[in-house]
This record gives C-alpha cells, structure tokens and sequence, in this order.
C-alpha cells in the first residue's frame, strides 16, 4: 500500500498506518456495494418461441416485511404502471394471460421467463424489488428483449 510521505516514515509508523487503514477498510465502505444485478444487457428469440433472461441480484434484505419483486418495460414508472411480472398478488399485469413469468423463488434469483415470444414484446426491461417500506429499483441495467421474425420449420407449422 502506497502512503504520502511513506520513505521518510521509520517502518513501525508505515506498519500502523497500514494496520488503521486495514480495519477502517473493515467497515461499509469498504464493501463491495449491496445492491448489484447480474443479467445479460441482451436476449434474442423468435416470435413464437420462449426466452429466459436469467438474472440474479444482491440486495440488503434486513428490513422486516415480505420481499416482492418485479420487473417492468424500460419506459415505464414503477409505482404506476402495470408490471411485466412479480410476486406481489396485488399487482395488476401488463399481459395477465401468464406468459411472462419470474422463474424461480430463491431469494435472489430475479430470472425472467416469456413464452411465445409476440413482438410487442421487444423492449429494454428494468428490475425492482421492496422490501417492507424499503423499495429499490436497478435502473442502470436495463436488458433488451428483442425478437427477431416468427418461428418456422416443420414442428412449428405442425403446432399451428
């Protein structure tokens, strides 16, 4: 570790000087930053098909209340427009018909899920968790969903 003025510090002092920085380094800042996502910036599927966006995040669950998830269009206000998918019961939906879906229940785990991919569903996605009172949204990482022409071949054409 570099310090000012370090070559004209006897070594015992240079020794304490990394020692103080060493525990001050124990505390929260120092840390790595609680809230993080890990999720692709793109997917791609065929209109007619499904694509999972697989997604993990850290975030500081110690307030008390159940944890809700949601993911929402890029453009879209979280405290007033429907959600793409959560797990808040009370939600309304943007599509109902449970073709978007948060895939697993780990607490972690925000991956996403939509079945016979349409076109309007090409569009950047943003997520946001609360907790109790707490709310906090990842707005720096918006993945985009983009579908590409619909799906063909015989096994399509033979589910028609």
């Amino acid at each position: 570790m570099w310090v000012p003025g370090a070559s004209q510090m006897p070594p015992s002092t240079k020794l304490c000087i990394e020692i103080i920085l060493a525990l001050l380094c124990q505390g929260r800042l120092c840390q790595a930053p609680v809230y993080q996502i890990q999720v692709p910036s793109r997917v791609t599927a065929q209109q007619g098909l499904c694509v999972l966006l697989p997604c993990n995040f850290t975030a500081n669950f110690e307030s008390s209340g159940v944890t809700y998830k949601y993911w929402f269009l890029g453009d879209d206000d979280r405290d007033s427009s429907p959600a793409v998918d959560t797990t808040d019961p009370g939600r309304v939906l943007w599509d109902p018909g449970g073709r978007i879906r948060l895939v697993w229940e780990a607490p972690d785990d925000c991956s996403l899920r939509i079945s016979d991919v349409r076109a309007r569903d090409r569009d950047r996605y943003y997520f946001c968790f609360e907790k109790g009172d707490f709310k906090y949204t990842y707005p720096e990482t918006q993945p985009l969903v983009d579908v590409t022409g619909e799906a063909g071949g015989p096994w399509r054409a033979q589910q028609d």
